[in-house]
């Protein structure tokens, strides 16, 4: 049974398995100075179901509710968002982050409001775009990872750079769509590497054959920069030698299998 994948930008991508179609994310409508597919939620025409890797407006906002079709078995996995709090724009892939170790949860929160306020800062598209893409209560960030079981592979998906290690240690997904944004969050700490060493160990505890990044474009500028690949790679080749890192274009119906 063919398999492809379409990258959205941001997290999202379309799955498309057979005659299946699922969405991975929905975050499809960005702002006029973001890069993207130039597609709008409007322009999809077939969808049977969505998966949300986690509830911040990047990733949920253009989702419905729909029913789950068969054919195609998934199973959800607890898992961790990045460490937002602790940045403003997002740090390169190959800069070294320290500290921010043992921060309490209501500093946390205090830091991400802030971040809310730079977020608006960027522009009135950006602000418009922070208002009416906010979830409330809803949105709280609580992140999941999904993990498919298709005819001819086991397909693992997360939308932001966390983990938790006896979660991702105890899973074998023969492609794994990793998340490279942000600074990485490893059992509720955050790394103390860079982006591109949070990839390598996660690649090294999943060991898929395959890698797939994923929320590593320009997304909303002023806040997120395209991921430099290099410095994943290098990783990649120290923690995991031998897997191959696939590089998506936007809808490019790249065949998993």
């Amino acid at each position: 049974m063919k398999t492809t994948i379409d990258w959205f930008g941001c997290a999202t991508f379309r799955l498309t398995v057979g005659d299946l179609v699922v969405f991975l994310d929905a975050y499809i409508d960005r702002i006029d100075a973001a890069m993207g597919t130039g597609l709008t939620a409007d322009d999809v025409d077939r969808c049977d179901f969505i998966v949300v890797g986690h509830s911040h407006f990047d990733h949920l906002w253009g989702a419905e509710r729909i029913r789950l079709a068969p054919g195609v078995f998934v199973s959800v996995y607890p898992s961790l968002h990045s460490c937002v709090w602790s940045h403003t724009s997002m740090p390169g892939a190959g800069e070294v982050c320290v500290g921010d170790l043992g921060v309490v949860h209501q500093d946390r929160q205090a830091r991400f409001a802030e971040l809310g306020g730079f977020i608006a800062s960027l522009g009135r598209d950006a602000a418009e775009h922070l208002r009416v893409s906010n979830q409330g209560a809803r949105g709280d960030g609580g992140a999941l990872v999904y993990v498919f079981d298709t005819p001819a592979g086991q397909l693992f998906y997360q939308d932001t750079s966390g983990h938790w290690t006896g979660v991702a240690a105890g899973l074998r997904p023969d492609v794994a769509i990793i998340a490279a944004a942000g600074r990485g969050n490893i059992d509720g700490e955050p790394i103390q590497g860079s982006l591109a060493q949070f990839v390598a160990r996660q690649a090294a505890l999943l060991r898929p054959r395959r890698i797939i990044l994923s929320h590593h474009d320009d997304w909303l500028p002023g806040f997120s920069a395209r991921a430099d690949i290099a410095p994943i790679r290098e990783e990649l080749a120290r923690f995991t030698p031998g897997v191959v890192l696939e590089e998506l274009g936007y809808l490019d119906g790249h065949e998993l299998w």
